[in-house]
């Protein structure tokens, strides 16, 4: 009825029939707190009110607008008749006097259908806010003074937006294997985060691929997740918003499609600490398990070269063993002596690889930690044991074990080698998975291993097979393409003469024309690219697209494989790890804020009620937060379950604590209905001081009043766009603030110059235009501010809220908190006022007490 009232819709504008069904929903409504079904209000008064479309919803305020507009046909249907009455007797002033009295009706039944206010009717209510406001009252309050003073607080009716752009991908699964560039062993994610590994291998465009430190480990619990498969056959399970490296730039999962371009790297460094095996069991283990049978009481291996048995000969000597032969091709390792156990065995014993079949077999450790001398002599024996060459010159090896036939394709990586890893079933229904080096690798494949015999001879033929162009080359979008043609027709002229002119010299040709920057799929001719990427003047934007460090692989497939266990790594300041061998891109706010309100009404005893909605995390994961931060507890320690004497009777404490005075603060998480009715109708339940939105660009609202077409941005856009418009008349029909929490663009830049810019009070020095959804917000929103950490921030455990928008025109201030996870402590530190544009000077006006300045040189933001 509420609604009802706000479009001023009341008994006075029915007559009739339909009056009567007004007073029939108004009765229900007292009586029985809800809306009834369309059926019964037919069955009950007669009305004749049209079915709702799939689309629309049928509540109150539907009904009242099917009531009013049976009034409006009501009228017309009156109006029309009298007219025509009058026609027909000749009175034909009367007629129209008659139109002009039903125009006039319906104009006024309008108005009454609108809620008309007049500036006399609201000024009292400004000199009401005026006084208390003056009284220094404020509205919900944040848990930080300096944004209290800006923004007055969280009036009723008000919208605050907090913005960050996100400093690590989303999640992957937890059996994702992630290289620790110190030793070379791969972990799962799940198992660096609950080890010391502290360190990971990167990209960015400066540095190429290269290790760096982790900052941060992230447990994020169950989610819906993809699986993404490459043409190169590798695969990674992420998040539907987890970014990858497109030509396009970084991407989210569920915004690609199959055939488009990932960026994998093109080699992957050797251990930073590599650790040299004894030669002999390293040899061994080449034969063993290429050509090794260890799975029942006898260990040996099979071979007819007499290279490898020469070399299995002179490594059991040295390990104390014999090789003795059972037939012309197999061999048995057997100890000397009748006493002890078998030294062979006990190598394979040690490494947990003893009693292997053929297809259960993987690579120990201690391969992965050799150094780059003894992998090569590790792969040469293993590839001349097991492996081919064709006689086109491919490099070949086909194994029953997938796992172990992947972590060689890891492992040619450290040599910047690219292969392929494909399913061949074998005669009698065997599995079996071929890798084979890509033709443009041949060369660096001849050069990083030592075969011998009939395989070096066909590895080094002078005409090897000819290099597929559209392997390792970007394919970009079909609007990328259009917009490069767009491109080349500035200054282009007639092939002879022009730009295209000068580009067909660069490469060599007779002439040169746009489509020649593309082959199949749109994939892009790298050597006519770059010679175009020269004359047009675009080097420095593209030139990262034929970065050495960079092979750019085929989607192949994409799999919605359900809910999986994932977890995420803080990377700064690249903001990406390689995963699978596949480079991929890397909440707290919300629970700080509202956990603030909720212990002010315990304090005040005003036991005001808030209500968190989080599309992304579910219950378990924001009560864990919750619990730390209440507790003052390790969160980090608090799920790795590595609290300890000390902090386990502090977490009992706290769980106590809270099962006493844990009212009030109500979560609606990923797993319940998150529509807008639902939405609407817990809060109209609960009716809280403050409802926070987590995750806003996970909403979907889809109430069909934004509408796609001239000057929209597509699908992604128009759903927030549409999210937040229902959010600001949310908080206006309610009346009460509400708090969103959001991600910047991931491709926003800060411009040049942006220090002075920020340092002035400025705005952000391009923050601004880095905001995914920024004219949305910049209208709706009461106070804006964008979540800026930059890395000596996060070294020294600190963040700022930049203020991008406030409640009132007061002078602005960066407030700066701590962000420390382990202590939970977010208090305040200081603020960052406005200086002067020449204002350098450390710890003056300029500065924010306790925190250095800003760096130098902002070239992107790694939130």
């Amino acid at each position: 009825m509420l609604r009802a009232k706000e479009l001023g819709i009341g008994e006075h504008l029915f007559k009739g029939v339909s009056k009567s069904a007004w007073r029939f929903l108004e009765k229900y409504r007292s009586e029985h707190g809800g809306v009834p079904g369309i059926g019964i209000v037919i069955e009950q008064t007669g009305a004749s009110i049209r079915e709702p479309d799939e689309e629309e919803r049928a509540d109150l305020s539907y009904l009242a607008d099917q009531l009013f507009r049976r009034h409006e046909f009501r009228c017309l249907q009156h109006g029309l008749s009298a007219s025509l009455e009058h026609l027909e007797e000749g009175e034909q002033d009367d007629a129209v006097t008659e139109v002009h009295s039903l125009a006039d009706a319906l104009r006024q039944a309008k108005i009454q259908h609108v809620q008309l206010t007049t500036i006399a009717q609201e000024a009292r209510g400004v000199q009401e806010m005026y006084e208390r406001t003056k009284r220094g009252e404020i509205g919900v309050p944040f848990p930080w003074d300096a944004m209290n003073d800006m923004t007055l607080g969280m009036w009723p009716q008000t919208l605050t937006f907090f913005v960050a752009r996100p400093g690590v991908g989303k999640c992957v699964h937890e059996d994702t294997e992630i290289v620790d560039p110190v030793t070379g062993v791969p972990r799962s994610i799940r198992e660096v985060y609950t080890s010391d590994v502290q360190r990971v291998t990167t990209w960015s465009k400066d540095e190429g691929v290269h290790p760096t430190n982790i900052t941060a480990k992230v447990d994020t619990g169950r989610k819906e997740c993809l699986r993404f498969t490459t043409r190169s056959g590798r695969s990674v399970v992420v998040t539907p918003e987890h970014p990858f490296l497109t030509p396009e730039g970084w991407r989210r999962a569920d915004e690609l499609e199959v055939g488009r371009s990932l960026a994998l790297p093109s080699e992957m460094p050797f251990p930073e600490q590599s650790t040299r095996m004894v030669p002999a069991e390293l040899d061994l283990w080449a034969i063993l398990l290429s050509k090794g049978s260890y799975s029942g009481n006898h260990v040996g291996f099979t071979t007819t070269d007499p290279a490898i048995l020469m070399i299995a000969c002179s490594a059991a000597e040295m390990i104390g063993v014999d090789v003795t032969p059972r037939n012309e091709i197999d061999y048995d390792l057997v100890r000397r002596g009748s006493v002890g156990p078998n030294p062979v065995r006990e190598i394979l014993r040690g490494a947990g690889a003893d009693r292997k079949l053929a297809r259960n077999k993987v690579l120990p450790e201690a391969i992965f930690r050799l150094p780059k001398d003894q992998l090569s002599r590790f792969l040469s024996i293993f590839w001349m044991c097991d492996g081919t060459v064709s006689k086109r010159g491919d490099a070949l090896v086909t194994l029953a074990s997938e796992t172990m036939v992947r972590q060689i394709q890891s492992l040619l990586l450290r040599f910047g080698i690219q292969s392929r890893v494909q399913h061949r079933p074998i005669k009698g229904g065997f599995d079996a998975w071929r890798l084979r080096v890509y033709a443009h690798c041949a060369n660096a494949f001849a050069s990083a291993f030592s075969l011998w015999g009939q395989k070096a001879d066909r590895l080094n033929v002078s005409n090897p097979r000819t290099r597929n162009p559209n392997v390792g080359s970007p394919r970009i979008s079909d609007e990328l393409v259009e917009e490069l043609r767009c491109a080349s027709k500035v200054g282009s002229g007639r092939w002879s003469g022009g730009l295209h002119a000068k580009v067909a010299e660069v490469l060599g040709r007779a002439r040169f024309q746009t489509r020649d920057l593309f082959g199949n799929h749109n994939a892009v001719k790298m050597t006519a690219f770059r010679g175009f990427s020269a004359v047009y003047g675009i080097e420095d934007q593209y030139r990262w697209w034929w970065d050495s460090s960079i092979f750019w692989d085929e989607v192949v497939s994409i799999e919605n494989v359900g809910e999986q266990k994932v977890y995420d790594l803080t990377v700064d300041p690249t903001a990406c790890f390689v995963a699978n061998d596949i480079i991929v891109h890397n909440t707290w706010t919300a629970i700080i804020i509202a956990m603030h309100v909720w212990l002010q009404g315990i304090i005040k005893e005003t036991h005001d009620k808030v209500l968190i909605i989080s599309p992304e995390m579910n219950r378990t994961e924001l009560a864990e937060r919750m619990v730390a931060k209440h507790g003052g507890l390790s969160y980090g320690d608090l799920v790795a379950g590595t609290l300890g004497m000390m902090g386990e009777p502090a977490l009992e404490e706290t769980i106590t604590k809270l099962e006493e005075i844990g009212e009030n603060l109500y979560i609606l998480d990923d797993e319940d209905r998150l529509q807008p009715e639902y939405i609407e109708a817990a809060i109209d339940a609960l009716k809280p001081k403050l409802v926070v939105f987590d995750a806003v660009y996970l909403m979907r609202v889809d109430e069909g009043k934004v509408k796609k077409g001239p000057g929209s941005k597509g699908g992604r856009y128009d759903r927030i766009h549409e999210t937040v418009d229902w959010m600001r008349r949310l908080s206006r029909r309610k009346n009460i603030p509400i708090l969103g929490i959001s991600q910047l663009s991931r491709e926003g830049k800060v411009k040049k110059g942006a220090r002075h810019s920020v340092k002035q009070g400025k705005g952000t020095g391009g923050l601004e235009d880095a905001l995914a959804f920024t004219d949305t917000l910049l209208m709706d929103v009461h106070n804006l501010f964008a979540v800026w950490q930059d890395p000596d921030m996060r070294l020294d455990k600190q963040l700022m809220f930049v203020p991008l928008k406030v409640r009132r025109r007061a002078r602005s201030s960066h407030v700066v908190i701590n962000w420390d996870m382990e202590q939970m402590n977010f208090d305040q530190i200081g603020t960052k006022i406005d200086s002067s544009p020449d204002d350098d000077d450390e710890g003056g006006a300029g500065s924010y007490k306790g925190k250095k300045q800003f760096d130098e040189e902002f070239s992107d933001v790694p939130f």
